[in-house]
């Protein structure tokens, strides 16, 4: 999914250019912060560390499919 929005479980995808897996790029993705001329901002919750954020500006991130978000992957949005 192109477009992720807040509450999927998310996959930052950079690490793989890099060649490297990072384990706590996956995770729900809490907001997405935008401000004018600026790229967005992804703040993240890693499965593997419930309560921490992560942040990053202009990630590269896929939305994954899961219970949560199946109903809105069905409708096509």
């Amino acid at each position: 999914m192109d477009q992720p929005q807040p509450g999927d479980l998310v996959m930052e995808i950079t690490p793989f250019a890099s060649g490297g897996f990072d384990p706590h790029s996956v995770g729900r993705l809490l907001r997405i912060d935008t401000r004018p001329g600026w790229p967005a901002r992804y703040v993240i919750e890693p499965l593997l560390r419930p309560g921490e954020e992560r942040d990053g500006l202009d990630l590269s991130i896929m939305a994954l499919p899961d219970q949560m978000s199946y109903a809105r992957w069905a409708e096509g949005r």
